[in-house]
């Protein structure tokens, strides 16, 4: 909450909608959240990964999470 001009309009704006990115994050964790694996299912889970996360590294969804960077150094404009 970078240039905000005090701690209560910080509160003021975290209480407020979530950024867009957010929101779609908060959907995807409540539809997993559901869902519980088995130590069968465990094991069978992490065979794949080295095979998939080579292929899906650089998808949309994960740029989409991940690829949000913050440009400390420029100056705070709007609300």
């Amino acid at each position: 909450m970078r240039g905000r001009p005090d701690i209560p309009s910080v509160f003021a704006a975290l209480e407020g909608p979530p950024a867009p990115r957010a929101s779609g994050s908060s959907r995807r964790r409540r539809i997993n959240n559901d869902k519980a694996a088995g130590p069968v299912a465990l094991v069978f889970r992490g065979m794949p990964l080295p095979v998939i996360t080579p292929r899906t590294a650089g998808s949309a969804g994960i740029r989409r999470t991940y690829g949000h960077r913050i440009d400390w150094e420029a100056p705070v404009t709007g609300g």
